[in-house]
């Protein structure tokens, strides 16, 4: 009992501090994600398919060694295929592995804290917008900060693929 009070305080300590976010476009959809997530942003390097993969993977990269998949975020939050003249990669820590965010822009980072945060709308709760960790409401209007641990949990999105393979 006494450790959940403790884990209980360190939370509500921690979700108090302002905080800083890579803010970003996916077409006209303002996102976020918590820097500590962010391991860099790059230029988009050459990929290669991957067989099976879910719909929204474009591909995987073979950046600093190691190999990396690509995540189109338009074909990830459901809009139409990338088409944007300066793409960028973020490269994130999405549940304890690399994962390249194919977006359209990087705008730099912004400070996100309790004080701004809004209350989710339970339409959000639905299965289609579960990639939304929290809601701002920023001076220029709504920057959403993504779930990355729920918008790439692997398991789960094997479980919901189809059994004859097809991944569409």
């Amino acid at each position: 009992m006494k450790s959940d009070a403790f884990a209980r305080l360190h939370e509500s300590v921690h979700r108090n501090k302002d905080r800083k976010a890579v803010e970003f476009h996916v077409e006209e959809i303002r996102c976020c994600v918590d820097i500590m997530r962010v391991r860099e942003i790059v230029s988009p390097e050459k990929t290669v398919p991957i067989p099976s993969a879910p719909h929204w993977v474009v591909g995987a990269a073979d950046h600093r060694e190691s190999v990396v998949p690509v995540t189109d975020l338009r074909l990830r939050l459901g809009l139409k295929p990338f088409q944007s003249p300066h793409p960028k990669w973020i490269i994130v820590d999405a549940g304890g592995m690399d994962m390249a965010l194919l977006v359209d822009t990087v705008h730099g980072v912004v400070t996100v804290s309790v004080d701004i945060e809004r209350e989710r709308h339970p339409v959000m709760d639905d299965t289609d917008v579960t990639w939304v960790r929290s809601v701002y409401s920023m001076p220029d209007g709504l920057i959403f900060e993504l779930d990355l641990d729920n918008m790439f949990d692997v398991q789960k999105d094997r479980d919901e693929r189809p059994k004859d393979g097809n991944t569409v």
